[in-house]
């Protein structure tokens, strides 16, 4: 007689079978465009936002939020429109897209300046943007754990400033020719514009600049978001300073050195220079993109954006990118980047009030590899996996499961890839 399924396994066999199933629909893509259209009533708005939102055809079972804000004189329903290199990449990798507009304030700016936008739920445009966010996650079953914003000149602004206050909804961004976050705080004119920023007059320690971050959301111990940031050195809207002005702030939110660990001239093309800036377990947090000669106007890569954010990849981890679990309105995090050389994984844990085991399977459900016993989390922890079995072999190229159990108790699935050149 056969042993009746306790509750535990039934929910490993469906979480398995819900990861098997998504990394199979990403093999079935469809190039057609997918349907735009504006949400009322999608939360608190109390800056009287629009949201639009773009889903493509292919859309994922659980797809990942992206959210591009426009830049001044822009809106929403226009981001749509020109072929826009946003939605080819939804296309592409199908997530989902919300377009917030601004339509109640001069030239259609966002309000990057008071202290309610500068504020975690302090009831400005934030605000309403991750009301929207929500809306997507709960009518579209948006995957709350790969948020991520992106944005040009205004739209820059507000992704830094997104990222600064709801640390716990973004997971990572992209600015181009923006400012610091808290740059623009104080005396501004009617429409909302700092001028003394804007033209570089603006500047602090790294320090003073990841305190005006950290002061946005008091309290906030969690994970922060990993930051791409790009300019042209010729940009005479926002002066170029403020490039190096936000590198000093993301790489003291995130606790590496201002010192680039890669610096690449030519990349990703000639004129422009590539600075990277790592961690301690290699996983970059700060990417910098300096587009010499470029002006405000810079060139756009959409594609780029989607290579750093992890939009692009046919898994949920990918290079840099982690998997944030709330276990018991507790958080944990466990951050994974591919390093493409050797092929291997690097894990870092973070501290955990449990036990946390990692573990890979492929997609039949076998069991492979155990890469962590369950073990005490209370402090942070880095380790690597170079595709080794416990048998001496290496594990075979391919699609694989990574499964993280809290406390015994499976908690989440992440798949990732393994290739040959190992």
């Amino acid at each position: 007689m056969k042993s009746r399924p306790n509750a535990q396994s039934l929910k490993f066999d469906a979480l398995f079978l819900f990861a098997s199933l998504l990394i199979l629909s990403l093999w079935a893509r469809s190039s057609s465009a997918g349907a735009f259209q504006q949400v009322t009533n999608f939360g608190a708005n109390p800056t009287n936002l629009q949201m639009y939102i773009y889903v493509p055809t292919n859309v994922k079972a659980h797809p990942p939020i992206l959210v591009v804000p426009h830049a001044c004189h822009g809106t929403a329903a226009g981001m749509q429109g020109n072929g826009s290199p946003w939605n080819a990449q939804a296309d592409a990798y199908g997530f989902i897209i919300i377009y917030p507009g601004n339509l109640s304030s001069k030239d259609s700016c966002w309000d990057v300046h008071s202290t309610a936008s500068l504020t975690h739920d302090g009831n400005g445009d934030p605000t309403g943007i991750v009301s929207m966010v929500k809306y997507a996650e709960q009518h579209y079953n948006g995957d709350s754990n790969r948020v991520y914003a992106a944005g040009h000149s205004s739209g820059g602004m507000m992704t830094n400033v997104l990222l600064g206050s709801y640390p716990d909804v973004f997971k990572a961004g992209s600015a181009f020719a923006g400012v610091p976050f808290g740059c623009y705080a104080g005396a501004v004119d009617s429409y909302g514009w700092s001028s003394t920023c804007a033209t570089g007059k603006v500047t602090k320690t790294a320090a003073e600049w990841g305190d005006l971050v950290r002061a946005a959301y008091p309290g906030y111990s969690g994970p922060r978001p990993r930051m791409q940031l790009w300019h042209g050195t010729t940009d005479d809207i926002l002066n170029y300073i403020n490039f190096g002005e936000e590198i000093k702030q993301w790489t003291n939110v995130l606790g590496v050195s201002q010192t680039p660990t890669s610096t690449e001239a030519n990349t990703p093309q000639s004129p422009w220079t590539r600075t990277r800036y790592a961690n301690s377990a290699g996983v970059v947090q700060v990417e910098a993109i300096s587009e010499q000669g470029q002006p405000h106007n810079l060139v756009v890569k959409a594609d780029l954006a989607m290579v750093w954010l992890g939009l692009d990849k046919t898994t949920g981890v990918n290079s840099g990118n982690g998997a944030i679990l709330n276990i018991h309105g507790r958080i944990a995090e466990v951050t994974i980047v591919r390093h493409e050389k050797s092929n291997s994984l690097g894990f870092r844990v973070s501290s955990f009030p449990g036990r946390i085991g990692l573990e890979v399977y492929d997609l039949s459900g076998k069991k492979i590899h155990t890469i962590s016993e369950q073990f005490d989390a209370k402090d942070s922890r880095e380790f690597l996996w170079n595709g080794g079995l416990s048998n001496g072999d290496a594990c075979p190229a391919g699609a694989y499961i990574l499964w993280v159990r809290a406390n015994g108790a499976a908690v989440g699935a992440y798949p990732f890839t393994l290739g040959a050149n190992r």
